[in-house]
């Protein structure tokens, strides 16, 4: 639970850096690339990766008190996740333009504040690893 507490509070930092950027640098947006043809690979990569969690499923299932609302659940779950991941996505983009790095956090000022959100998502990410 403390992870993504660390996770949320590391989107919200980040987004108020994007907000930031874009404040200090409109010129970023001018010329964004909407859909590129030749990136259709690395988005079905990017997508599958994402998404992986099939070994997961079934386990979900089995160990629900109430499996008839699987369905209800895993939608609800992955309509929140697809939504936040396409808002975080496009502000990050909406702020950096082209020049926006494959992790987000490269784009951002080496300061404390982004060295702490730094740590904070190592162990985000370190406490959503399966026991």
């Amino acid at each position: 639970m403390a992870s993504n507490v660390f996770l949320v509070f590391a989107i919200f930092i980040i987004i108020g850096y994007c907000f930031s950027n874009h404040s200090e640098n409109p010129e970023m947006s001018e010329n964004l690339n909407y859909f590129n043809f030749s990136a259709i690979p690395l988005f079905f990569g990017v997508a599958v990766f994402d998404f992986e969690g099939n070994g997961v499923v079934i386990n979900l299932h089995a160990s629900m008190k109430q499996p008839e609302m699987f369905n209800k659940v895993l939608l609800t779950t992955l309509l929140i996740y697809v939504t936040t991941l396409c808002t975080f996505s496009a502000i990050a983009y909406w702020s950096f333009g082209s020049s926006i790095e494959d992790m987000v956090t490269l784009n951002l000022p080496h300061d404390n504040l982004t060295s702490i959100i730094q740590v904070f998502y190592c162990f985000g990410l370190l406490g959503s690893y399966p026991m």
